[in-house]
C-alpha cells in the first residue's frame, strides 16, 4: 500500500528521550488509514499532527489521554446528557465510572504482563498521579497495584 505524505508547516523542537512520556508528548505528523468493508484498509496518508473526526458509531478511544464527556459529546455530535444516558443505559454506569474501569482493566494487563514501574503503569493508563492510581486501584481490585503484581507472578 502506497503512503501519502504531507509534512508539517513547522515542527516542534525534539524532545529529550528521557522526558518522553506515553500519551503526553506528541509527534509532528500522524498516521492515517481509512477501511470499509469493501475496499478493507485504503488511503494510508501521514498528515501534520491535528484534530481526528471521529464516527459516531467508533468503538475504541485511546483511554490513556484525559477524557470528558463534554468533549466526546461534542466530537460525535451529540450533548453531554445525551451520551451520559447512552453510557448508563449500554453499561449501566456514568462515564467516569466505565472510563476508570477501562483504566483499570489495562492497567492489570500492564501489571500482569511488564514489569513497568508503578508511576508508569499509572501514567500510561491515564492516572496523573501513582498515588490516584494507587487508590483507584486498591478500591476497585481490593489490593494494591504491588500486590497485584506479585500474586499473579506467584
Amino acid at each position: 500500500m502506497e503512503i501519502k505524505v504531507t509534512r508539517a508547516a513547522q515542527l516542534k523542537e525534539k524532545p529529550e528521550s528521557s522526558k518522553l512520556v506515553f500519551g503526553k508528548c506528541m509527534t509532528d505528523h500522524m498516521l492515517i488509514i481509512d477501511y470499509d468493508e469493501g475496499q478493507g484498509w485504503h488511503d494510508a496518508r501521514i498528515v501534520p499532527y491535528g484534530p481526528l473526526q471521529i464516527d459516531p458509531a467508533a468503538k475504541v478511544l485511546h483511554y490513556a489521554e484525559e477524557i470528558h464527556i463534554g468533549d466526546l459529546a461534542e466530537q460525535i455530535g451529540i450533548t453531554p446528557r445525551h451520551l451520559a444516558r447512552i453510557m448508563q443505559h449500554s453499561y449501566g454506569c456514568t462515564f467516569r465510572q466505565r472510563l476508570l474501569e477501562i483504566r483499570l482493566y489495562h492497567a492489570r494487563e500492564y501489571l500482569t504482563t511488564t514489569q513497568l514501574p508503578i508511576s508508569q503503569i499509572a501514567i500510561r493508563c491515564g492516572f496523573t498521579a501513582e498515588s490516584a492510581f494507587s487508590a483507584a486501584f486498591r478500591k476497585s481490585v481490593g489490593c494494591t497495584p504491588t500486590q497485584y503484581r506479585n500474586r499473579q507472578e506467584s
